[in-house]
């Protein structure tokens, strides 16, 4: 029985039907520790993982994809080229519903059907594009970052006739968008700052604000009434969305060299530095940004991504390095069990793991028996929190 069920079935045994595992965040510090590298076939841009597998936009190669279960010996599957009539250099991807969604500066938009990953199935493809560098996909509609041009959205809901639906030209060059309640947040390069467009009828999008930055923007990511863009040299800007017409600057961490890109794992940021390796900040208050040390290696660090435990960060020199993610809280917390100072999924599915072995770890009362008084003691502290 996998976790989820076995999740299902405790709580209803259990009559906690209902319960919502809202992410917590620990009070914990968070630093990255270099674990290994490998090269890739091409120049590595953004990635993305899910479990084991790594979707890897690989510039002049195309898409890549890589097993990554033991970083250390990565077992490359299927590669397919995304090029175009003038070349190929793969720039993003974006994993939907089963589906992976590549961007090429030559080639446009592709949607491949990786069922199979030694032989990912080409089934869409658009290159009524004018250099895409980002993409991220709602509801059937992929929202693309299309340098010089902007904003392109493209009906993506048959594969086979992919059409450009709606655009909106920012005044800068877009390298990357987040979507977030049909809402756009663009990073618009050089001149253009952070624009934001109204995007809830894909068809007719409309410009809502912006906000001037001082250098490139090269990456964003929106949660809720925060979004975070990789600000160029002026390091992690945090706004306040919560009037996308009059966005609020809110606090900034200069990490002494440029921030290429940023992902969210519940309240700490990613980020892909220039010179500087990859580092983390503690967004939970983002008018208050907390950044830790840096882990600096050589070459130029431009895209990062995160899955579990792992940081994965595509680099000039290096190909892809991969950072283990360590924390330390001052206080122990019970229902962490993963250790990760994030109370979310994977914490009930250990305990979960721990209580049907009949591990000790699972005992949450200690009183040698496994049963409704360990579970509701989960329950109390996971939702509790940690100091």
């Amino acid at each position: 029985m996998n976790s989820y069920w076995q999740y299902l079935s405790l709580m209803g045994v259990c009559g906690f039907q209902g319960v919502a595992f809202a992410q917590q965040q620990t009070d914990c510090s968070t630093e990255l520790e270099y674990f290994t590298s490998f090269q890739t076939a091409g120049a590595p841009q953004h990635a993305r993982v899910v479990g084991n597998m790594m979707y890897l936009a690989d510039g002049h190669v195309g898409l890549q994809i890589i097993d990554v279960a033991d970083p250390e010996n990565p077992t490359f599957l299927g590669r397919e080229s995304t090029g175009g009539q003038h070349g190929t250099f793969a720039s993003d991807v974006e994993i939907n519903e089963g589906r992976v969604y590549v961007t090429d500066w030559w080639g446009g938009l592709h949607i491949f059907d990786v069922l199979e990953p030694f032989d990912p199935v080409l089934i869409g493809k658009t290159d009524d594009l004018s250099g895409p560098n980002g993409v991220v996909v709602r509801n059937g509609f992929a929202y693309v970052a299309d340098g010089p041009e902007g904003l392109k959205i493209v009906d993506v809901r048959n594969p086979q006739r992919l059409r450009v639906v709606g655009s909106y030209d920012t005044p800068g060059h877009a390298e990357d968008v987040a979507v977030e309640d049909g809402i756009a947040y663009i990073a618009d390069g050089i001149n253009g700052g952070l624009q934001i467009v109204d995007v809830s009828d894909p068809s007719m999008p409309l410009f809502l604000g912006s906000y001037a930055r001082p250098n490139n923007t090269f990456g964003v990511v929106a949660r809720g009434q925060m979004v975070l863009l990789a600000d160029g040299g002026t390091g992690l800007s945090a706004f306040d969305v919560s009037d996308p017409s009059n966005p609020v600057l809110l606090d900034v961490v200069q990490p002494g060299t440029a921030v290429w890109d940023v992902v969210l794992d519940g309240q700490i940021a990613y980020l892909a530095l220039n010179t500087g390796g990859v580092m983390a900040v503690n967004v939970s208050d983002p008018s208050d940004l907390r950044g830790y040390a840096p882990t600096v290696t050589d070459g130029w660090t431009r895209c990062v991504a995160q899955y579990g435990h792992r940081i994965y960060a595509s680099n000039t020199e290096m190909g892809i390095n991969v950072f283990g993610i360590e924390q330390s809280c001052g206080m122990d917390c019970d229902a962490d069990f993963d250790g990760n100072g994030v109370l979310n999924f994977f914490d009930v599915s250990m305990f979960l793991g721990a209580y049907q072995d009949g591990h000790p770890d699972a005992d949450m009362n200690t009183d040698g028996r496994f049963n409704f008084f360990d579970v509701s003691g989960f329950l109390n502290a996971f939702n509790a929190g940690c100091p």
